[in-house]
Parts: C-alpha cells; sequence; structure tokens
C-alpha cells in the first residue's frame, strides 16, 4: 500500500493530503487494515513547509521560468550563499541549499523569514499572505 499522512482533529485522524483521502475512499465499510504510526521527522516537515512557500512564490511570478533556478534566485537574494573563485580572480555567489536534516527551528523560522521576504519582493505579495501559505 501507500504511506499515508495523517492530523490528529478532534480526537480523531483526519487525511492530512488528498492521496490519503482517496485510499481511504477506497477502502470498503468493515474492511480492516493495520498501520504503523510515527510522527515524521522534522526534517521532512520542514521541507515540505520551505518548497511549499517557494512553490507558491514561483507560481505567481513570471520573470523565471524554471523552477531550479527560481529556487536558486530565492536562495541567493536570501543570503544563503557561498563564495565560489573565478578563474579572473572573482568571486560568484553560489546558492547553498538548507540542510533541513541539519536545522534548528529557530534556523527554519530564520529561513522562511528571509524567504518572504525575498518572495515580497519578487512576487508582490503581502508577507501575511506568505505566512497563512506555510
Amino acid at each position: 500500500m501507500a504511506e499515508l499522512h495523517f492530523v490528529k482533529s478532534s480526537g480523531a485522524l483526519k487525511p492530512a493530503d488528498p492521496d490519503t483521502e482517496a485510499v481511504l475512499n477506497s477502502l470498503t465499510v468493515g474492511e480492516v487494515v493495520s498501520a504503523n504510526l510515527h510522527r515524521p521527522s522534522a526534517a521532512r516537515q520542514y521541507a515540505r513547509r520551505w518548497y511549499a512557500l517557494v512553490t507558491l512564490g514561483y507560481e505567481h511570478q513570471d520573470r523565471i521560468a524554471d523552477y531550479e533556478k527560481f529556487v536558486d534566485a530565492c536562495l541567493v537574494a536570501g543570503g544563503y550563499v557561498e563564495f565560489a573563485p573565478r578563474l579572473d580572480g572573482s568571486t560568484v555567489k553560489v546558492p547553498v541549499r538548507p540542510s533541513f536534516a541539519k536545522m534548528s527551528e529557530l534556523d527554519f523560522d530564520q529561513l522562511c523569514r528571509s524567504t518572504r521576504a525575498v518572495l515580497s519582493a519578487i512576487v508582490g505579495c503581502e508577507n501575511r499572505v506568505l505566512q497563512a501559505a506555510e
């Protein structure tokens, strides 16, 4: 079967995404299923939330056609860069993808804050709208 995701709400587990809901709807009344429950790691949750935020910004802009280049542009604009040397002696900014597995909650909040600021400037979307999307 598939990996299903639930959210606890009012004493019951509810589907957290459309795929989970579709699997639950495919079960017949009275059918018995078994499951092993665990909490997803914070890294997966961080990655999912951050990429959802960046995807929202990507879908509401028309400057950059390639998604990966858009992600890199957000990282560079947000200051998540390394400086790589060029042959002529100058340096160039290279985006650094966040390591969600090594990230604390404070680091993740800072990443989201800087990403929302960049998206506000690029897309013109208000910060409160971007916060609600997380």
